[in-house]
């Protein structure tokens, strides 16, 4: 839990009106992958800062960790997780080019 609230403080850094609730469900499919990989990003950030001598796959790796213990905390079955892992790794070429590409810009 203390991971999901270092990243909602993170997120409402960057909200004008933090008090404002947050919701996605008006955004499409795609423009909802960009928003969740800008939570990626800011979290991969988080990870950069606190182990600068780390390689990506060691920071993606602790990155699906954490979502898997959350997964985990909640009571998702093995099976829940397992598929969880395996979509986070397939999404993890475009998460690191989505990473990269938005760096030159921010």
């Amino acid at each position: 839990m203390k991971k999901i609230d270092r990243l909602e403080a993170r997120l409402n850094e960057k909200v004008k009106d933090p008090s404002r609730d947050i919701d996605f469900s008006y955004l499409t499919d795609e423009e909802l992958e960009r928003e969740s990989f800008k939570l990626e990003k800011l979290n991969y950030e988080d990870e950069r800062s606190e182990h600068p001598e780390w390689t990506d796959e060691q920071i993606f790796q602790k990155m699906e960790d954490d979502l898997i213990g959350i997964m985990e905390e909640w009571g998702k079955t093995p099976e829940e997780t397992a598929e969880m892992r395996e979509l986070l790794k397939s999404q993890r070429p475009a998460l690191k080019a989505f990473i990269e590409s938005n760096e030159r810009y921010t």
